[in-house]
């Protein structure tokens, strides 16, 4: 990189040699092992595991908001990026809240 081009700031890898294929296959990895954590980690929550999983699923939420907001990634890039990742443990924590609300409401 030459001293005057600035690094990519736009959610693009700053690598231009790392494709997007590359890339989304990194984020959907990453997703997958967060995930696997996540639920291995519900398996021992005092509450129960649906409630241990929403709230291990909205501490996985902040933290992606945090990497993708302090590696300024755009939200609407056209690959995947920490901000899609929120937005999937956001659904995955609001379907494990509903499915819990809904047995609490069967009992």
């Amino acid at each position: 990189m030459t001293p005057d081009e600035k690094p990519a700031t736009d959610g693009s890898p700053a690598m231009p040699w790392v494709s997007a294929r590359l890339t989304n296959a990194r984020v959907l990895i990453r997703f997958c092992l967060r995930l696997a954590i996540i639920l291995i980690c519900a398996l021992y929550a005092e509450q129960g595991y649906a409630t241990g999983f929403a709230v291990l699923c909205l501490l996985a939420i902040a933290f992606c908001l945090l990497w993708a907001f302090l590696g300024q990634e755009r939200v609407l890039s056209p690959h995947l990026t920490n901000w899609d990742e929120a937005a999937a443990y956001g659904c995955l924590a609001a379907f494990a809240a509903a499915i819990h609300d809904h047995a609490l409401g069967q009992l």
